[in-house]
């Protein structure tokens, strides 16, 4: 993804900036307060922001890259300039049918007590939108490319959910596999990442990889 020919200057060099650094380290998020530019490239990756971003009302602006076939946006409101580098505002993947995946995902989140809050007859640029009730953020989102082009996944991309409980990893896990999604590990604790971590891995009907993990509620 290549910056768009309409960003300001700030931006352009800000992009060719970090093109050229070869010690960026991960999610380091660069600001200049008066521009308006922001920017968080990833080593080894070439997908970098567009630029700016104002599409949800004056207070707000983001940044955006690519990690594999998935979008990730970095947030901020405008007055406070607060971050909380390398937490998410939301993740969305790119779908081919929505309704489909759409229906897939209602059953799976409403597990996790994330709630669509999207009108499928009404699908507007943000796309399906599931958050819990009275958060804003953060999101899970799916959608059509914005390119037009069919949606692709990645092999070693994935989302992983963290869940409240352990039947909750498994009532997921259960839902998603209901909905023909493709086992990939039943629930269990897999002690190659921690002696608590107990995860269920499965991939959606259109081969996102997916993760629901629980872990004891400690540092």
């Amino acid at each position: 993804m290549g910056l768009r020919t309409d960003a300001p200057a700030e931006a352009r060099a800000a992009h060719q900036s970090a093109r050229e650094d070869s010690d960026l380290t991960p999610f380091r998020l660069s600001q200049n307060l008066l521009s308006g530019v922001f920017y968080a490239p990833l080593r080894g990756h070439r997908a970098f922001p567009t630029a700016v971003a104002q599409t949800e009302g004056p207070q707000w602006r983001a940044a955006y890259f690519c990690l594999g076939p998935v979008a990730v946006v970095l947030m901020a409101e405008k007055q406070a300039f607060q971050y909380a580098v390398g937490m998410f505002a939301h993740i969305q993947i790119g779908v081919r049918d929505l309704k489909a995946m759409a229906a897939f995902y209602d059953a799976v989140l409403s597990e996790l007590g994330l709630l669509r809050d999207t009108d499928l007859g009404h699908v507007g640029p943000a796309g399906v939108i599931w958050r819990l009730h009275g958060s804003r953020w953060p999101q899970f989102v799916i959608n059509l490319p914005f390119d037009g082009k069919p949606s692709t996944t990645a092999n070693g991309s994935q989302v992983s959910f963290l869940c409240a409980s352990r039947s909750a990893v498994d009532a997921a896990w259960s839902a998603a596999i209901s909905q023909s999604a493709l086992d990939l590990g039943a629930p269990g604790v897999r002690t190659r990442y921690a002696a608590d971590f107990y995860a269920a891995y499965c991939s959606d009907p259109e081969g996102n990889k997916l993760c629901f993990v629980y872990t004891d509620p400690k540092p």
